[in-house]
């Protein structure tokens, strides 16, 4: 390999190393250790809001936006979470209860609520421009029912379900909105950890289970933040900024490639999409960054997908219940076929050189009344027919032939006969390696007395 060759592969290296790391960007910014209470989008700027002061950010400068007072404090991302609806940003406290509305100018109450404090960790969206929580936890219990910010009244409601078909109440839960879908999965229950999956119709509030996460996935245990893109969310620990796409919809969950170059910080600000691409603040040994990533760069990033749940197939009781009718209703079917095919012979009778059956009564000549009681004993070779002793002065000297034809005749008479003609196929002998057996029953009825008290 030449120079210029080696020259160029260095170079092509390099330059690759360098795209990989410009991924994700992590620039240090300095707020004059002001706190951050939340930051927003603006047009093409990143507002910082702190308790102090506002800060804008674009393009890797930072620069003071204004002075602020030191009202609203304690409305912060930790204690709130940030919701956007109608092109508004609204802080919605955890545990539900006051909801602020958030302008780079000002952090204004709207509602007319108390603070609640009942679903904390709850699951929060919005739906048909309405706020929506799902769950949560409060007062020593863990919650199953709906509530909604009314924009009328300002004030939160419980909306009823008539269904009453519930799952487990939970906190922390993962949850995904789909039109009128909304994914419910896991969570935390009394010191529990579930593992069930469930989906709702937002417009009925119908549940059914559909169900179970897998055992490679490793649910969290902590406060998590997320984002929503494609109406899928995007989980990140509030330590160690470690990042998980669980698309419950589609059924699998994935992390992203690893970012080498990104140290580990400790979320320092909810998260926000800006023009075309999401930022977040972070911090590390007092060190406060902002990063970014271009949303293409951030979604094509997670490739390593892995089913999330087992399909949990729901036995339907009526299903059941017809499936039971049907079989039964063939089983009888089946019942009544044999019944009838064994009808046509059951009441047939042999007495003495006569057969009988219902009006027909059928003459057996000697040979023919001897064969026909011997296989109706058992199954027969001819050569066994021809050794028999009660046979041997009727049929001394004869061969096979004529034991054949002795059958011959016996079906020969059965077909004749004009009420046993359709069951020929059910009482003639029947050939089966040179072995002969009767298909069907005979009943031998012999002397007087069961002439007499017999069915004949």
């Amino acid at each position: 390999m030449n120079l210029k060759l080696k020259s160029f592969y260095l170079l092509f290296l390099i330059n690759s190393i360098c795209i990989s790391a410009q991924v994700f960007n992590s620039n240090k910014i300095d707020i004059e250790n002001d706190r951050i209470q939340f930051i927003i989008p603006d047009e093409k700027n990143l507002i910082i809001i702190g308790e102090n002061s506002v800060w804008e950010y674009y393009n890797g400068k930072i620069r003071k936006y204004r002075p602020k007072s030191n009202q609203n404090k304690n409305i912060n991302h930790v204690s709130f979470t940030l919701i956007e609806t109608s092109n508004k940003q609204f802080a919605v406290e955890n545990g539900l209860g006051r909801v602020f509305q958030i302008t780079k100018d000002s952090i204004t109450r709207v509602d007319n609520s108390t603070s609640l404090k009942n679903n904390y960790g709850n699951s929060i969206f919005t739906y048909d421009q309405n706020i929506i929580s799902y769950g949560g936890y409060g007062f020593w219990k863990y919650h199953d029912y709906f509530t909604r910010y009314s924009w009328k009244d300002n004030d939160w409601f419980y909306i009823r379900n008539s269904i009453q078909d519930m799952p487990t109440g939970r906190s922390k839960p993962y949850f995904q909105i789909d039109g009128n879908d909304l994914f419910i999965a896991a969570g935390d229950n009394e010191g529990n950890r579930l593992d069930d999956v469930h989906l709702f119709n937002l417009n009925t509030l119908e549940n059914k289970k559909i169900g179970r996460l897998n055992s490679d996935f490793k649910r969290r245990t902590r406060p998590i933040k997320y984002i929503t893109l494609d109406n899928i969310n995007y989980y990140i620990e509030k330590k160690g900024l470690e990042w998980l796409k669980v698309n419950l919809k589609e059924n699998y969950f994935s992390k992203p490639i690893s970012q080498g170059h990104v140290k580990t910080h400790i979320l320092g600000s909810n998260i926000v999409i800006q023009s075309d691409s999401i930022f977040y603040i972070c911090k590390q040994d007092d060190i406060l960054r902002i990063n970014s990533m271009s949303l293409e760069n951030f979604k094509n990033s997670f490739i390593n997908e892995k089913s999330l749940y087992t399909s949990d197939t729901k036995i339907n009781l009526f299903v059941i219940t017809i499936s039971t009718i049907v079989i039964l209703i063939i089983l009888r079917i089946i019942y009544l076929i044999v019944y009838l095919k064994k009808s046509k012979y059951h009441n047939i009778y042999l007495q003495k050189n006569y057969l009988t059956y219902r009006k027909s009564l059928i003459v057996l000549s000697e040979k023919e009344n001897l064969v026909l009681r011997e296989l109706i004993d058992e199954e027969l070779n001819v050569d066994d027919i021809i050794e028999m002793k009660e046979l041997s002065r009727y049929l001394n000297g004869v061969n096979k032939e004529e034991i054949l034809k002795i059958i011959q005749s016996l079906n020969s008479k059965f077909k004749k006969d004009k009420m046993l003609k359709n069951t020929i196929s059910i009482i003639k002998v029947k050939n089966t390696n040179n072995s002969y057996k009767l298909i069907g029953t005979i009943t031998i009825y012999d002397g007087w007395h069961t002439y007499f008290w017999g069915k004949p």
